[in-house]
């Protein structure tokens, strides 16, 4: 399980990566294609690349090879409630209460998988 908890890190580093540099490279560089130009060679939208897909990627191939991907992939989601919580805490936005319901309902559903483990 600790290849499936590093995919799911490493999946949330890249997405709040790309919240943080992508915006600030728009402004810099209006357009889309100068924004796409420019994020591949900002160092830091290269490291989520690199980490985040490369190395998560890795990683998840290491996961599916000793665990059955049905039960690893639902751990995927994840996700969802750590970028949720990372864009609430570290880029203040604003996160209402029905995506919280949802968050609670996803972590039921990982629970609901856990208890049913193989």
């Amino acid at each position: 399980m600790f290849y499936v908890f590093l995919t799911i890190f490493l999946a949330v580093y890249c997405q709040l990566i790309f919240r943080w540099r992508l915006p600030i490279l728009a402004d810099i560089h209006p357009g889309k294609i100068g924004l796409i130009l420019h994020a591949f060679v900002d160092p830091y939208v290269l490291s989520a690349y690199l980490v985040g897909g490369l190395v998560g990627g890795v990683c998840w191939m290491i996961a599916i090879s000793t665990i059955p991907i049905s039960f690893a992939f639902p751990f995927m989601s994840l996700t969802y409630p750590l970028v949720l919580l990372g864009a609430k805490l570290i880029y203040g936005e604003n996160v209402g209460i029905l995506k919280w319901v949802g968050i609670l309902l996803i972590m039921g559903g990982i629970i609901l998988i856990g208890v049913g483990k193989r």
